[in-house]
């Protein structure tokens, strides 16, 4: 009698044991998940944001009363915060070389809204050299963006077709 109460409590206690086990795997895969698509999420925005934001902005200050365009344009293409920053530990499906990407986009976003700051504060020192420096920062941007969603792309397929519909209205 006792032997079999003790057999029934290990059996029990196993049960619980990969009972909860299995429970926290099936959790950890859904947040990972759920990280993985707001990294893909984000990092997609950044790269459309950036492009389109390059590609209309004006870069030439020779007509009178182009600063209010200018002013428009610049705030229209500060990006805002990178949230996916505040994850950084758990994207573990990342390189080396991602990461390291992924920190380096995040300074990028957050030093380019600074500057477009800088210019906004005083817009009659912009000149179309800057504008024209801020347009190409912003398209190395969209670039940077990009090779993480292929590098994203390649470790998860399904991603793949949500990439191009942001290409083709890219163009």
């Amino acid at each position: 009698m006792q032997i079999s109460l003790a057999i029934g409590a290990i059996i029990a206690a196993l049960i619980g044991f990969f009972g909860g086990r299995l429970s926290r795997n099936k959790d950890s895969k859904e947040n990972s998940a759920m990280l993985l698509n707001a990294l893909f999420g984000e990092l997609l925005h950044a790269f459309q944001h950036y492009y389109l934001a390059a590609n209309e902005l004006p870069t030439s200050k020779s007509t009178n009363g182009n600063e209010s365009e200018i002013t428009k344009r610049l705030n229209w293409a500060k990006y805002g915060e990178f949230k996916s920053s505040n994850e950084f530990q758990k994207y573990g499906f990342l390189s080396k070389n991602e990461f390291k990407d992924l920190l380096q986009l995040s300074f990028l976003l957050r030093n380019t809204d600074y500057l477009i700051e800088q210019y906004l504060n005083d817009i009659n020192i912009v000149s179309s050299a800057d504008l024209e420096n801020l347009k190409n920062r912003m398209l190395s941007i969209s670039n940077s963006s990009k090779g993480l969603l292929e590098f994203i792309v390649s470790k998860y397929p399904e991603f793949d077709l949500a990439l191009k519909s942001v290409e083709k209205n890219n163009k």
